[in-house]
């Protein structure tokens, strides 16, 4: 894509990514309290133990959802962020900059949550699965801020 279409496109997709990200932290949350509920299950009967154990896992993966799906938002988000830093001059660029460490700061926090949770899982495939995408969203989100922080570097120097 030429700079001039990612400058004239950039507004409307960040303003959607971040319009999807927005209920994320919500989303986590929920996700949260239903692992918190489940631990707060009955546990005196075998019955009670063996649905305590099945609501924990079900709520384990979908706690491990929603930061994989931030991941991947916030993936999204560097991408376009790219495509935007040739075509804005060096006060822009240091506040693009400001912003991608924040969200590289986000995307580190929704990795680790899927990395404590998949830790959790008694369905060892699932999560090294989950893992094993995770691990690669996070190292290209990684890749992408040092590209991004060397070019603004670059632009400020």
């Amino acid at each position: 894509m030429s700079i001039a279409k990612a400058s004239w496109r950039a507004p409307s997709q960040l303003d959607d990514c971040g319009q999807r990200l927005l209920p994320m932290a919500e989303r986590d949350c929920r996700s949260f309290d239903a692992v918190s509920a489940a631990y707060g299950m009955p546990k005196d009967t075998d019955g009670q133990k063996a649905a305590r154990s099945r609501a924990i896992q079900e709520a384990l993966v979908g706690a491990m959802v929603v930061p994989e799906q931030t991941l991947g938002m916030v993936r999204e988000v560097f991408t376009v962020m790219q495509g935007v830093l040739g075509c804005v001059g060096k006060t822009i660029a240091s506040d693009l900059a400001a912003g991608a460490a924040l969200l590289l700061a986000a995307g580190e926090g929704a990795f680790l949550n899927v990395q404590i949770n998949a830790g959790s899982l008694e369905d060892k495939d699932l999560a090294g699965r989950t893992m094993e995408r995770a691990i690669a969203v996070r190292d290209e989100i990684r890749r992408q801020q040092a590209a991004f922080g060397k070019r603004v570097d670059e632009m400020l120097a």
